[in-house]
């Protein structure tokens, strides 16, 4: 999987690209490099009492990481 980051969005790659006037189905990793587009890696997010887990990306090096912070979790008080 590739992807990029544009001002803090991660995007995938598209399946389609049209390039120069050519329809690129497929592209191979290394066109999509040379598109500014980066090997995407997915971690296991872990658990913790009371929290919610919420994925962000990041980029490291030559590649995206799927990163985990946590929130949380608030509950309302009943009356």
């Amino acid at each position: 999987m590739f992807g990029r980051l544009i001002n803090g969005k991660f995007e995938y790659a598209p399946k389609n690209i049209v390039h120069n006037g050519k329809l690129i189905c497929n592209p191979k990793p290394d066109f999509l490099l040379k598109l500014g587009y980066l090997p995407v890696k997915l971690t296991e997010s872990s658990k913790k009492e009371g929290y919610v887990s919420i994925f962000y990306w990041e980029k490291e090096g030559n590649k995206i990481v799927q990163k985990w912070k946590f929130e949380k979790i608030e509950r309302e008080m009943e009356v």
